[in-house]
């Protein structure tokens, strides 16, 4: 927060600012002084940020008038306090969430909530340049009906409220292709082609190694059972 501060003074005097202090500590080059035409009102101008809710307190000595006639015997004190903080104003989208899918051309309600905005403010909703127009509600919450582009692809959603703005990212793709989609990804088993690739080779390996384990064993007991017969 910067503030220029002007002292009026009924005196034609140069000065020396002899400190500047408050709550906080500030170097004394962190403000430019400077007189008015008149010679009459003193302008500090802050170079950094003041702290909100603050006050500080400002000393002029070795004062004299212009034509040297005029002296301040003690030096002058003053001090100003800052304004408070502003409350941020704030808008949140609740629905659709970020990564949400619809179809195209499909008719949703977009709300959300918001804070430190006031009531009957318009809200508008922007994509794929198109517009759409609601008001703050009495609880300060809002919703818009709008109608999705035709064309799939992904679209940023942005809301905006006065100088207050956000947006969600969504995408637009037909049910048809969604499902094709999740059957790619999900393969024949629903857990994934690679995984079901996977999963059926190693239940061959098991099954080929259970036949020729009993192949093997009937193998056993007839080259045992001949000889004992011989």
């Amino acid at each position: 927060m910067k503030r220029l501060f002007q002292i009026c003074l009924l005196l034609y005097v140069t000065f020396v600012i002899m400190s500047i202090s408050s709550n906080i500590v500030i170097a004394d080059e962190s403000f430019e002084m400077e007189w008015s035409n008149s010679d009459k009102i003193l302008m500090l101008d802050f170079k950094g940020k003041l702290k909100y809710n603050t006050t500080y307190m400002i000393t002029i000595g070795k004062a004299k008038a212009v034509n040297g006639e005029f002296l301040l015997d003690y030096p002058y004190t003053f001090n100003f306090t800052t304004e408070e903080e502003p409350v941020k104003s704030t808008i949140t989208v609740i629905y659709p969430e970020p990564g949400m899918q619809f179809n195209p051309g499909e008719v949703i309600t977009v709300f959300g909530s918001t804070s430190n905005i006031k009531i009957g403010v318009d809200v508008e909703i922007s994509i794929s340049n198109k517009i759409f127009l609601g008001k703050i509600e009495t609880n300060g919450n809002w919703s818009i009906e709008i109608k999705l582009p035709v064309q799939e692809g992904l679209y940023d959603l942005k809301v905006q409220s006065e100088d207050i703005n956000t947006s969600v990212l969504i995408k637009i793709k037909s049910t048809k292709d969604r499902k094709d989609d999740e059957t790619k990804n999900k393969g024949i088993l629903g857990f994934g082609s690679m995984f079901d690739l996977m999963l059926v080779a190693l239940i061959i390996i098991i099954i080929l190694l259970a036949i020729f384990y009993i192949i093997k064993k009937r193998r056993e007991e007839e080259f045992i059972r001949d000889d004992f017969d011989n």
